[in-house]
C-alpha cells in the first residue's frame, strides 16, 4: 500500500508540473484533455508520437521567434 501512495504521488507531482509541450497540447486539444478525466501530463500520455512531436516542434519556434513589436 505504501509503494502504491508513493507511485500517486509521484503522478500528481507530474501532472501538477507539466512541461512546455504538455500545456500546449492543453490548450491546443483542451476538449479532449477536458474528457479524458485524467491530469495534465496523463493527457500528454495518450497523445500520438505525431501529436507530441507536433508540439515539441512549435515549442521551439515560438521560443526562437521575435518579440511582437508594440
Amino acid at each position: 500500500m505504501i509503494a502504491m501512495n508513493e507511485i500517486e504521488r509521484k503522478r500528481a507531482r507530474r501532472n501538477l508540473n507539466p512541461h512546455k509541450p504538455a500545456l500546449l497540447a492543453m490548450w491546443l486539444w483542451g476538449k479532449r484533455y477536458a474528457a479524458q478525466g485524467g491530469g495534465s501530463m496523463d493527457f500528454w500520455d495518450k497523445l500520438t508520437e505525431q501529436e507530441k512531436n507536433s508540439c515539441r516542434e512549435c515549442v521551439i519556434r515560438v521560443a526562437k521567434a521575435p518579440e511582437e513589436e508594440k
